[in-house]
């Protein structure tokens, strides 16, 4: 995909969608606990934290969580850094309230990003994503494994295609960092999006940005498959 600096100009369906799906998915308690990380974390209980994909934990927001949960049907409950509705600022404020959170030489995988890229100005995006991958490497990481986000159908992705850009830049800012394009898996060869991972992503009340579980599941051999 060739970055393009300029915003684009969505149209209001487009953005009315968008923003009923994310409203949605922050508005929704369920399982995985809602968006708000403002209460106090409990240090003591590490299960609380965040889920893990086979012996990596994982951190991020609905993407991230669904990812697990498609792996292994067990992932349950609420986790301060991996929960619906996540933005990248709630998981830097949610660390900050772990005052002494040390991953011990684990790997780590790193998802988030979806719901910000069309509330936050890209210069702005790019500080944002910085700051939180400095202070998740500061915690001893054995690997942090940086997740690109998946293109969507629609008209919905060059905000979406310029983040990627900056995560696949951190690959060669830490030896540290492994970035996963997972951007790839849902491109055709024709450079359109493949809609078969996408079969609740349509202009309805029930829009989805969601991949199904088929997409899930190849994200998961993607990132598996560099461990």
């Amino acid at each position: 995909m060739t970055k393009n600096n300029e915003r684009a100009k969505w149209t209001d369906v487009e953005n009315n969608m968008w923003k009923h799906s994310m409203e949605r998915e922050e508005n929704t308690k369920d399982e995985c606990g809602s968006s708000s990380t403002s209460e106090k974390i409990d240090d003591s209980v590490h299960e609380k934290q965040c889920p893990q994909l086979q012996n990596l934990l994982v951190f991020g927001d609905s993407f991230a969580l669904r990812l697990c949960k498609a792996v292994d049907p067990s992932v349950k409950g609420k986790f301060n850094l991996c929960q619906g509705g996540m933005r990248i600022n709630d998981l830097k404020h949610a660390l900050s309230n772990i005052s002494d959170l040390t991953l011990n030489g684990k790997g780590l995988l790193l998802l988030v990003g979806m719901n910000d890229v069309l509330k936050v100005k890209q210069e702005d995006l790019d500080g944002e994503i910085f700051s939180l991958i400095s202070k998740v490497l500061k915690l001893n990481v054995k690997m942090l494994f940086l997740c690109t986000l998946p293109i969507l159908p629609g008209k919905l992705n060059e905000p979406i295609e310029n983040f990627n850009e900056e995560i696949r830049d951190f690959e060669s800012v830490d030896e540290n960092i492994c970035v996963v394009d997972l951007e790839a898996i849902f491109v055709k060869e024709d450079e359109s999006t493949d809609e078969s991972f996408y079969e609740k992503c349509h202009y309805n009340d029930d829009y989805d940005i969601h991949p199904n579980t088929k997409g899930f599941q190849k994200m998961a051999e993607i990132i598996l498959s560099k461990l």
